[in-house]
């Protein structure tokens, strides 16, 4: 028998940590049942409870960007159908989002039972580990790869065409259009300290050989800059793609394409 006195001292103990666990920030977001960190169904947290998000898929490609922004991790890759809504689960439909806002605060937010009966919640990949920001699109910017959870530029030196190969068909983009150091500026952050060798077929960046760079430094200016050409494509479902294109990314438009 455990005495009385053992016994409220475990559950005030176990209470205690109960208490020091902090909830959710409101409104911050998840993926869960994903293969990586940053792929999987798409929650929020509202209200105290965490809710799959759907909402129509013609305005999905600017909150995918926004998710992945908020989760810090890199570019949006794909975007598809997750399980199907059933008839009285909570969900959450996010509407007037454009990806840029600086919180989800600023776009329209429907909640409830029901809110999202007969459709699907949203199911995102996003770029675990290479993004391209400050460029015109989602296809073009300053390269940068993630390290020890914080993101490094990437020197011009260290990055050749086989290496930008890696990195556009990763992202889901078309063939390499142009590589410059300072095309897109200089980052705020931290220096890649390693030379990628990439033979231009591998999947991801992070799989290519690297070697460490002859002098550990890199000029201002030479930060690489990327364009990848073509178009970016995201999985709807088996037969559908939104095909997302560079000259309309800007204007937010789609085309819808049939296989």
């Amino acid at each position: 028998m455990i005495p009385a006195m053992i016994l409220m001292i475990l559950f005030w103990s176990t209470d205690l940590q109960a208490q020091s666990v902090s909830p959710p920030a409101e409104l911050s977001f998840r993926l869960v049942n994903g293969t990586t960190s940053c792929s999987g169904t798409v929650e929020v947290f509202y209200r105290g409870v965490w809710s799959g998000v759907c909402s129509g898929w013609w305005s999905m490609m600017r909150q995918v960007k926004f998710v992945c922004r908020e989760l810090d991790c890199g570019n949006p890759v794909a975007e598809s159908r997750g399980p199907l809504v059933e008839y009285g689960r909570r969900g959450v439909r996010l509407s007037s989002c454009r990806g840029h806002e600086s919180s989800i605060r600023k776009c329209d937010i429907t909640e409830g039972r029901g809110v999202c009966y007969g459709e699907y919640y949203h199911h995102v990949t996003c770029s675990e580990s290479v993004r391209l920001v400050d460029g015109a699109g989602l296809c073009s910017g300053r390269v940068e790869v993630k390290s020890n959870q914080s993101w490094a530029s990437v020197c011009e030196a260290d990055f050749d065409r086989q290496d930008a190969e890696v990195v556009c068909g990763e992202l889901g983009c078309g063939a390499p259009a142009a590589l410059q150091g300072g095309l897109y500026g200089e980052g705020e952050g931290q220096t890649w300290d390693k030379e990628f060798q990439c033979k231009g077929k591998e999947s991801l960046l992070l799989d290519c050989d690297t070697s460490d760079r002859e002098n550990n430094t890199c000029l201002p200016g030479n930060a690489v800059g990327l364009t990848c050409s073509g178009k970016k494509q995201f999985v709807t479902q088996s037969t559908l793609f939104l095909t997302w294109s560079e000259e309309y990314e800007r204007q937010y438009r789609c085309v819808l394409v049939r296989k």
